[in-house]
């Protein structure tokens, strides 16, 4: 029996294209458990006070975003063989449409781009999230991008779709040019949380993760994830201890990012989930406008390192 073909929605089109075939690259991996037994518990007191469902994905974000604007040397993108600074952090999301079973030609993935993002509080973050699940819920689409490929795919063959991949690629990894598309999809980095919809069972332990970055369309110079939540053991003055970590995948590209800088990142990072009342206090409480204050930062002339 020959094998069928599989209908195709118009995400899963586009991520053919984009992430076209594998190939050398220079990013590298890192996997790593973070401690989350603070930033639950800090989840649990907001939730209580606050109007707003503030989610462990909203959190995420919001950490991501705080970090990149203290370590603005991992805020770039590379265009030919020169390095530029991003002025804002934008972080692509992806969010899960599927509901119960996955419906062939439906759209089963949807993406949200979190502008500004470190000018945001955590209520801001989540209600854009919210919004944009309730426009994609209704057949609506968050990005210019994605309203003008379900026109093509609708009304046209396939290969105007094709021409308009390629012609938007030319726009992304042009320097003058980018400056254009970036109002509409300027991404700083993607964040994607597969612990959502991972869930750990009996006999079943997540690991890690792997993921290729795509190109096609703009550069991007990191790409984090998120694990489910597991209970693991740490060893503190010599003593076996439990606690909740969250795996997160980290993908840099070398070009940009070395172990020392990425290192700094990840410290600040995880201190901030250590810490996360004194950074972002209660609602209507900012938290300690001083710690920020008080962390090192990267130097700003990317020149340099």
């Amino acid at each position: 029996m020959m094998s069928e073909k599989v209908t195709l929605s118009t995400v899963r089109k586009f991520m053919l294209w984009a992430f076209g075939h594998p190939s050398n690259d220079p990013y590298v991996n890192l996997n790593l458990d973070i401690e989350f037994d603070s930033a639950l518990a800090f989840l649990e007191r907001y939730n209580q006070q606050s109007k707003i469902k503030i989610s462990i994905h909203h959190l995420l974000l919001k950490v991501l975003a705080d970090s990149f604007k203290d370590h603005p040397r991992i805020n770039v993108k590379i265009f030919g063989e020169e390095i530029y600074a991003l002025p804002s952090v934008n972080i692509a999301t992806p969010i899960n449409l599927v509901k119960k079973e996955w419906n062939p030609g439906a759209n089963e993935l949807g993406v949200v781009i979190v502008r500004d993002a470190e000018k945001k509080t955590l209520e801001d973050i989540a209600q854009d999230i919210s919004g944009s699940v309730k426009t994609y819920q209704k057949g609506g689409t968050t990005l210019l991008l994605e309203e003008i490929v379900r026109f093509l795919y609708k009304y046209l063959p396939d290969i105007s779709l094709r021409m308009f991949f390629r012609w938007v690629s030319m726009l992304g990894h042009n320097r003058i040019l980018h400056d254009i598309m970036h109002e509409f999809m300027g991404m700083s980095t993607m964040f994607t949380n597969i612990g959502s919809v991972i869930r750990p069972c009996p006999g079943v332990h997540y690991k890690s993760a792997a993921f290729t970055i795509p190109d096609k369309l703009v550069h991007f110079s990191t790409c984090f994830g998120a694990g489910p939540l597991e209970k693991k053991v740490f060893v503190e003055n010599d003593q076996p201890v439990i606690k909740s970590v969250i795996p997160m995948m980290i993908i840099f590209d070398h070009r940009i990012v070395d172990g020392f800088l990425i290192s700094r990142f990840v410290e600040d990072f995880a201190q901030r989930l250590k810490q996360p009342e004194l950074y972002y206090g209660m609602p209507g409480n900012v938290g300690n406008p001083a710690i920020a204050s008080a962390n090192p930062t990267e130097p700003k002339d990317i020149s340099q390192q």
